[in-house]
Formats: C-alpha cells, sequence, structure tokens
C-alpha cells in the first residue's frame, strides 16, 4: 500500500468512491440512505443592474440539504451594497426553502469576526463555540428550527 497527497481538488472517481462509501455506511448504521451527498447545494443570489442588459451578482447564499436538515454553506454580500436588507432576503427565501423540503432545522458555522449578530438577529442561536484560533478567533455554530 501507499499513500499519496494532492493539494488539488478530488478526482471524479476518488469522489465518488467516498460518496459511494459514506452512502453504504449511512444506510447499514441508519436505513437511511444519505442521498444528500450527491444533491447539489442551492444557491440563492441577488442581481443588480448596472446599465441596460448589464448586471452583476451582488450577493449569494449557499444552502444544502443534510440528513434531514439544511448546511447554510456560504453567505455573502458586496460590501457596497450591505445594509439594503440583501442578505436578510437572501436568507428568508432559503428559509422558505429549506421549510418547503420538509428541512426540521439550518445550520451554520461562522467566524467570530464574521455574522455572528446577522444570525442571531435571524433567530439562530448559538450552540457552541470554539476558541483558540489564531488573532483570538472563535468559531461559533449555530441552528434555526424551522
Amino acid at each position: 500500500m501507499s499513500i499519496t497527497y494532492q493539494t488539488v481538488p478530488l478526482t471524479p472517481a476518488v469522489r465518488k468512491l467516498i460518496l459511494d462509501g459514506l452512502q453504504a455506511y449511512g444506510r447499514q448504521s441508519t436505513g437511511y440512505a444519505g442521498d444528500h451527498l450527491e444533491e447539489a447545494p442551492t444557491s440563492f443570489e441577488a442581481w443588480d443592474a448596472k446599465e441596460r442588459d448589464t448586471k452583476e451578482c451582488v450577493g449569494a447564499l449557499v444552502i444544502k440539504p443534510f440528513w434531514g436538515a439544511f448546511h447554510l454553506q456560504l453567505l455573502y454580500v458586496k460590501e457596497s451594497h450591505r445594509s439594503f436588507g440583501i442578505a436578510s432576503t437572501l436568507m428568508e427565501q432559503a428559509l422558505s426553502f429549506a421549510r418547503m423540503r420538509q428541512g426540521a432545522f439550518v445550520f451554520v458555522e461562522t467566524l467570530s469576526f464574521q455574522a455572528v449578530e446577522f444570525y442571531t438577529k435571524m433567530g439562530f442561536i448559538t450552540e457552541f463555540v470554539r476558541h483558540g484560533y489564531t488573532q483570538g478567533i472563535s468559531f461559533h455554530y449555530l441552528k434555526k428550527n424551522l
């Protein structure tokens, strides 16, 4: 046996090996196939029309099903477009989507200097904070029941 490492994205064959193995193990352990592993994330995007027929993406939110819940993976709004309610609108759309898909809750991880207050304002509760990262940063784990 040999072990190698790469700093490039997984090859399709290795990704398939991992996902198939995780699904099989999940099915064996819980009776649930874990189909979420292959489901693509859903993005909600905010576009601004700068000029006629010219659009610019100014923000996006990415959410993915995960074992009966939804993982909010990414949320970003360009600095020039913050304070206009774009993030809140993106979040409300994503929460509505997760409810429609019968998710039990939405969870997110964020660093202490990012959007902890925003998530709290949107009704998320902090479940856990991990301290000890460089520059005094902490990692916050938050959840919102649907």
